[in-house]
């Protein structure tokens, strides 16, 4: 019996990022370091859109690092690999009592007829 088509394609992106994005990535910041300055000016200013009131010379090392890499790597792996995806079942996981003695499954919360909630939120 073949995998299914989600698993298929859940390998095609592991590989699609193994071989062609993080290579791209790798690239970007050897031509953004060494060959071209408005390139790494681009570059750091990109990524400071999402640190707002940062100056670029605070992170600008780090970007030029392997810990860069392998976050980048690490991120896009985690969310291609993540058990819920959109439009899919949802996973059945495990969840613990609040008095911490038991562990069951969510679903082992549900009612025929009865829709399950889930609400995730914080009590503070």
């Amino acid at each position: 019996m073949g995998q299914p088509i989600h698993e298929v394609t859940k390998w095609i992106q592991i590989l699609n990022l193994t071989f062609i994005k993080v290579p791209i990535e790798l690239t970007m910041l050897f031509v953004g370091r060494f060959l071209s300055t408005s390139v790494d000016d681009a570059y750091t200013a990109n990524i400071g859109s999402v640190l707002p009131g940062s100056n670029p010379t605070d992170y600008a090392g780090s970007v030029y690092s392997l810990g860069y890499l392998k976050q980048f790597f690490r991120s896009r792996y985690l969310e291609i690999t993540k058990p819920a995806q959109l439009g899919r079942q949802a996973p059945n996981s495990e969840v613990i009592s609040l008095d911490g003695r038991m562990l069951s499954k969510i679903l082992d919360y549900g009612r025929q007829n009865r829709p399950l909630v889930l609400n995730f939120g914080s009590c503070t």
